[in-house]
């Protein structure tokens, strides 16, 4: 299986407070990201996988029009019983 995915996650004021309670947060932000992968199963019970993803966090301060962009990747190796 290869699969794609995009989404979008709204954060209001207050959740962006609360996780980040040292950042001067005065506004809510959508955050979005985007992935791709493949899960290759190996026999009944092992499932190889591969992922690689991309995020972007706007600024919480609203004189700062600057992001924070990350990506990741990772290989899995699941056991399914």
């Amino acid at each position: 299986n290869i699969y794609g995915a995009i989404g979008a996650q709204y954060q209001s004021e207050e959740v962006v407070d609360f996780y980040q309670p040292d950042l001067l947060a005065d506004q809510s932000r959508v955050n979005t990201s985007a992935e791709i992968g493949f899960e290759y199963a190996l026999n009944e019970h092992w499932v190889l996988g591969a992922f690689a993803s991309y995020n972007e966090l706007p600024s919480q301060n609203s004189e700062n029009d600057k992001s924070i962009d990350g990506s990741r990747a990772g290989v899995l190796l699941t056991f399914v019983f």
